[in-house]
């Protein structure tokens, strides 16, 4: 499976021409006319990997539809799965941080009762916790935003806005 290129960029757009030609240059200049030696005398043709790429630091990766391309004409049934939320997800876990220590004095976000400021952190909590980092929304890792989203679930107002779920799918 190949992560379409509108989800992992969807501003971008390169030509699916300049991709093929730009990927068969590459291959040939990398294999030539006989491949990759040292992998076809030390790797039996039928062996499957694995791989993982993570990043240590967040950044923009340049030429994924490339890298993608590539893979795919070396291997037509390769499944590749780009997870490029990972930056956003950090960021998004330091704002639960942040929030932590908004909630400490009062167990609202600003001042001492419900206000403005905790209806407007709603839609952004709601995602975190539905999608992005479940797992963060959590009285183990962030005790207090837990505790306040378990306040602001259970008033009744909560109920009637009626917040159906964020997450989509993409086929």
């Amino acid at each position: 499976m190949i992560t379409p290129t509108s989800l992992l960029y969807p501003d971008a757009f390169l030509s699916p021409l300049a991709i093929d030609e730009a990927v068969h240059r590459a291959l040939d200049e990398d294999l030539g006319r006989a491949g990759d030696i040292t992998s076809l005398a030390t790797i039996p043709e039928a062996t499957k990997a694995q791989a993982i790429l993570v990043a240590r630091q967040s950044g923009v990766i340049a030429g994924l539809p490339l890298a993608l391309a590539t893979l795919q004409k070396l291997s037509p049934d390769i499944d590749v799965r780009a997870h490029v939320r990972d930056a956003a997800r950090a960021r998004l876990v330091q704002l639960l941080g942040k929030m932590e220590e908004a909630l400490a004095p009062s167990g609202w976000l600003v001042g001492t009762a419900y206000s403005i400021a905790d209806i407007a952190a709603v839609p952004f909590v709601k995602r975190i916790d539905e999608e992005i980092a479940p797992d963060q929304v959590s009285e183990k890792h962030h005790p207090r935003v837990a505790e306040w989203w378990a306040k602001i679930q259970a008033r009744p107002a909560f109920a009637r806005a009626n917040i159906g779920p964020f997450a989509t799918t993409y086929s």
